[in-house]
């Protein structure tokens, strides 16, 4: 199953909620494969950023699937972190490879898409847009600027995660008017998740809350 999360402004928490949704799914007996475009992943793990990730393999034609798997890192039980990489030219054609190669994975495939843009005329804003063009799933704040932002992405999401702030006056039924997608699941805005992250520990197990908000996530 594949699950592609992107956000429409930084700052929104796809990173984490990639990060979340990859130790659920673990944590519920499946084998993931986590898939970073963002760059944050590897961090957001504890770990130091590998060598050579995802970019580096679409920069190299000659590279097969065998040699994508060698650069897998294991984050924990049952999650295995493809890193973002270095690299920032390849053609379109490799990232056609790359998106194949995912939707026929075995393992729950969770990418963490990062921020989609309609103008960026880089490779990595033409993969992240091709990735999240089918059945991806947009992570926002309840933020008038991040939903002007989405209204006017280059792809629709297929159903929205809404990240819960106290205070804010657009709720769930006003995201979905707007966008015209559902919210298939609400994450509390948490300090201790962030705390987590910053200290590598939410790899080794979700908080309770946490854990059964991402886990409405799982197909």
């Amino acid at each position: 199953m594949l699950y592609p999360l992107w956000t429409a402004k930084p700052g929104s928490g796809c990173s984490t909620i990639a990060l979340a949704l990859s130790v659920g799914l673990a944590e519920r007996h499946r084998d993931v494969l986590l898939v970073d475009l963002n760059g944050d992943l590897a961090a957001a793990a504890g770990l130091s950023d590998p060598a050579e990730g995802v970019t580096d393999w679409l920069a190299a034609p000659e590279a097969d699937s065998a040699a994508l798997g060698r650069l897998e890192v294991p984050i924990r039980a049952g999650v295995h972190l493809l890193a973002c990489g270095r690299a920032n030219q390849w053609t379109p054609t490799r990232g056609e490879v790359l998106y194949r190669l995912l939707r026929h994975e075995a393992r729950d495939v969770v990418i963490d898409i990062a921020t989609v843009e309609r103008w960026e005329s880089t490779a990595i804003q033409q993969l992240r847009r091709r990735v999240a063009v089918n059945d991806s799933l947009l992570v926002t704040r309840a933020c008038y600027l991040a939903l002007r932002r989405a209204e006017n992405a280059p792809v629709r999401p297929s159903g929205v995660v809404l990240v819960r702030e106290p205070g804010r006056w657009i709720d769930a039924r006003g995201i979905e008017r707007t966008l015209g997608a559902p919210v298939v699941a609400q994450i509390d805005h948490d300090p201790a998740i962030a705390r987590a992250v910053d200290s590598g520990r939410l790899v080794k197990r979700l908080p309770r809350p946490l854990h059964r908000q991402v886990g409405s996530l799982a197909r």
